[in-house]
């Protein structure tokens, strides 16, 4: 199951790998949804057979992405005071993130708790992403050289691949 792409078809910036990573995420949520009510015996055995392996990409893809923005992407914007309130912030909705991502994991769930936290995992995670790319996203743009948000791409890519490993 391969839930992200590492190659672009131009260079990208760290923005554009955040920007795909988020994407990921959100599908990744949806895939996680359980079927609905009326959905047949057979679509729900299938579902939850294939459910470990669903939350357990979900969980590594999370962290690995939480995890490469804070070693790479907010020591670096850090350096500019204008960012010092919007990374606070960041780091505060990644530990919500976490926390509804323990949540979820629990073990043995009924379906409507796995439901439920499942949607609270996906508001956490959409306010997050939004806030990024809303406020984040468009400031670092203008402030950090192409050139350097070349070289953030490259090592947030490489963050999240040795992350991956040691999952």
């Amino acid at each position: 199951m391969s839930n992200q792409p590492e190659t672009f078809p131009f260079q990208p910036d760290a923005v554009d790998v955040l920007l795909r990573e988020h994407e990921s995420l959100r599908r990744l949520i949806q895939e996680a949804m359980p079927p609905s009510p009326s959905a047949s015996e057979l679509e729900r055995v299938a579902f939850d057979a294939e459910q470990p392996q669903r939350l357990e990409a979900l969980r590594t893809e999370i962290e690995a992405h939480l995890s490469a923005e804070e070693r790479v992407l907010y020591p670096y914007l850090l350096q500019f005071d204008d960012f010092r309130t919007l990374i606070t912030r960041a780091h505060e909705e990644h530990r919500n993130a976490r926390s509804a991502l323990q949540n979820l994991l629990e073990e043995n769930l009924s379906f409507e708790r796995m439901k439920k936290s499942l949607l609270a995992l996906q508001s956490v995670i959409s306010q997050h992403i939004l806030f990024e790319e809303r406020d984040i996203f468009p400031v670092f743009r203008k402030r950090v050289a192409r050139t350097d948000r070349e070289g953030l791409a490259l090592q947030l890519i490489q963050a999240r691949k040795s992350l991956k490993k040691a999952a």
